[in-house]
């Protein structure tokens, strides 16, 4: 039996009509949070995807999920070294983990997609994205529903799925000069630059035909993007300005390019300047 409310006989009665309008908002609260918060129950079923953790520090395993699913701890900057192995040709086993690793230096934090292999780097408990996962689904920390929660979780709005692309210094001899540009801060690329990287530099070619902006973005990872200007497209600038922009870094040093899938065009200039998909990412930019 409940036990009434010590302080009840203090209360004034509620009327028929507050008594209503405490039901009305108490359902918009409650459709506001399955909006956006998946059920945590999940159908009985074999797990296909498990969950590991790597943090900061170096103890070893920290839990199990799961019957055979170990959780370990190591170091603070292993997104980092994953992308750098990526780029190399040396990807995670597509063992259709989902990996939660510690947040990763920079301005954002992410969720990157390898082949059969999914990872989270953020201020996240384990625990709370196995909860937001179903059991049979590899590709579900790319679905909307779950950027979605990881978003409201990190307080933060998830941006643009992009496809990662690749390419290594010395894979681009003879590259044309380039030009140090100081002028181009209000220009929209840039503006976006400098919201997501550090040490942002900005270049053109001798005709000025669009813009090369270089930072350090996810993880520390050295970044392009290029913009070419509307009157000079479709004559291959594209490609010849990403090609170029392997001359600013040093030779062996790897460049990351976040393209788009829909920017078909883009897509093509830098493979045909040589760079390699590896993987897919959503960032979180932190407030």
């Amino acid at each position: 039996m409940r036990e009434p409310c010590p302080n009840s006989a203090a209360h004034p009665a509620v009327d028929d009509a507050e008594r209503g309008e405490r039901t009305r908002r108490s359902e918009i609260v409650r459709t506001w949070l399955v909006t956006i918060t998946p059920s945590r129950v999940w159908p009985a079923s074999p797990r296909r995807v498990h969950i590991s953790s790597r943090g900061p520090e170096t103890s070893g395993p920290r839990a199990t999920i799961g019957s055979h699913d170990e959780v370990y701890r190591t170091s603070m900057n292993d997104l980092g070294r994953l992308l750098d192995d990526a780029a190399r040709g040396r990807f995670p086993p597509a063992d259709l983990a989902v990996e939660v690793l510690a947040p990763p230096s920079g301005r954002a934090d992410a969720v990157v997609a390898f082949s059969g292999h999914n990872v989270i780097a953020a201020a996240v408990d384990p625990d709370e994205v196995r909860a937001h996962l179903p059991n049979d689904d590899p590709g579900a920390p790319m679905s909307p529903t779950f950027l979605t929660w990881l978003g409201f979780r990190l307080g933060s709005e998830s941006g643009a799925l992009d496809v990662v692309l690749v390419a290594t210094a010395d894979e681009a001899p003879g590259a044309p000069p380039l030009t140090r540009r100081d002028d181009a801060d209000a220009h929209d690329r840039v503006q976006r630059a400098l919201r997501y990287r550090s040490e942002v530099e900005v270049y053109s070619d001798r005709e000025r035909s669009g813009v090369i902006i270089l930072g350090r973005g996810l993880a520390g990872r050295r970044e392009v993007s290029i913009e070419v200007d509307p009157e000079r497209r479709s004559g291959g600038i594209g490609s010849a300005l990403a090609r170029s922009a392997l001359s600013l870094v040093s030779p062996g040093e790897h460049l990351f390019a976040q393209v788009s899938p829909g920017n078909v065009a883009s897509l093509r200039a830098f493979l045909h300047a040589g760079y390699r998909p590896i993987c897919s990412e959503v960032l979180f930019l932190r407030r």
